[in-house]
């Protein structure tokens, strides 16, 4: 049991001196190269209580031997650091940690969490430097705040949290999902109205020790899937939302918009529906094939003749008039129709009665 102790210690100095390996050209902070000291020196002293303890066994000193070497490579690296020349601002590294901020208030915290850690990775001679860089991401509403009596990150960093913390109270926030319906609004936009109030909600509930870390999520997402259910602009949705068993806000949000794209098979069918009434109608109402062109033809002559058969009246009729009588055509006509009008008469008066007298005359 004593050796397991023992081996145990050894593993643990062996993990502090690989990760001085580790480093490289880097260097530890002076905070840090305190810590690492402390910690060697606890370990070491543990060490030494069991030797004492026990008595000095073969194996027990041999144990004890390689955690003397071993304090002592740990303590020649922390002195190297010390001694060695002070690293350099590395300004790609805190390029690429801190993002540029703007005093949107959804990416405050996230900024102060990489500040905070650019600072912890920064030696003390080189914060002054790592200030500067700092101020150079903060840009828009943001920079306003920024004045020239901050001189340390610190100072920094509370200035950014009162002025661009979200400052709603849970129960307002509540409110704001309760309130939230989908309306006319695009399903994908509603669910990220409802999954950004999820997300302050969250921030609310830890900033107001309601909960704290993954219990605050979980608390937020009960009540956004809640809104999300009751006020979805489909009741068919809702009600199948209802009916669900899903217990993330995201595993909710992607049934509802499955239930809202309607299927391939179904628009397919819909866009035949619609397609067979416009060829219908298209089909009772065209002509059949050949009825417009012998239409055309027959009206065609039908104004042909008439035309023809009028110029030839109007010829008659002028040609009689140049002579200044009636036209033949006409007169004839005339005379069968007095003959044959006076014969029905003197068919309907059998016989002449007392002296009356028939004349024949033509009109």
């Amino acid at each position: 049991l004593l050796m397991d102790k023992l081996g145990k210690i050894i593993e643990e100095l062996k993990q502090i001196l690989s990760n001085f390996k580790k480093l490289g050209s880097k260097r530890y902070t002076e905070a840090t190269l305190l810590e690492k000291e402390e910690q060697v020196e606890s370990l070491v002293s543990q060490a030494y209580n069991i030797t004492t303890t026990v008595g000095e066994g073969q194996k027990i000193i041999k144990a004890y031997k390689i955690i003397i070497e071993l304090e002592k490579e740990i303590r020649a690296r922390i002195e190297l650091q010390r001694n060695s020349k002070e690293m350099p601002f590395d300004v790609k590294m805190a390029t690429a940690l801190v993002a540029t901020y703007s005093g949107k208030e959804d990416d405050t915290e996230s900024f102060i969490e990489a500040v905070e850690l650019l600072n912890e990775l920064t030696e003390e001679a080189n914060k002054p430097t790592m200030l500067k860089f700092i101020k150079t991401r903060i840009m828009g509403k943001a920079k306003l705040v920024i004045s020239q009596d901050i001189h340390t990150v610190e100072n920094l960093i509370t200035k950014i949290r009162q002025k661009f913390s979200i400052k709603l109270s849970s129960d307002a926030i509540l409110a704001q999902l309760k309130a939230t319906h989908q309306g006319s609004k695009k399903l994908t936009d509603y669910i990220s109205q409802i999954e950004n109030l999820a997300g302050q909600l969250t921030k609310a509930f830890i900033a107001e020790n309601v909960a704290s870390g993954e219990s605050a999520e979980n608390l937020a997402e009960k009540f956004a899937k809640q809104a999300l259910i009751e006020n979805v602009a489909n009741p068919e949705t809702s009600i199948i939302l209802k009916a669900s068993s899903f217990t993330k806000l995201s595993d909710i949000a992607a049934k509802a918009i499955a239930i809202d794209k309607p299927s391939k098979i179904s628009v397919m069918h819909f866009n035949s529906q619609n397609n067979q009434t416009p060829n219908s109608f298209k089909k009772a109402n065209s002509p059949r094939p050949g009825n417009w062109q012998n239409n055309w033809q027959n009206n065609w002559q039908s104004r042909n003749n008439n035309y023809q058969g009028g110029n030839t009246y109007r010829n008659n009729n002028y040609s009689n008039k140049a002579n200044n009588a009636p036209s033949t055509s006409r007169w004839n006509n005339n005379v069968t129709r007095n003959d044959t009008h006076n014969r029905q008469q003197m068919s309907n008066n059998s016989r002449p009665q007392g002296s009356q007298r028939v004349h024949y005359f033509n009109a």
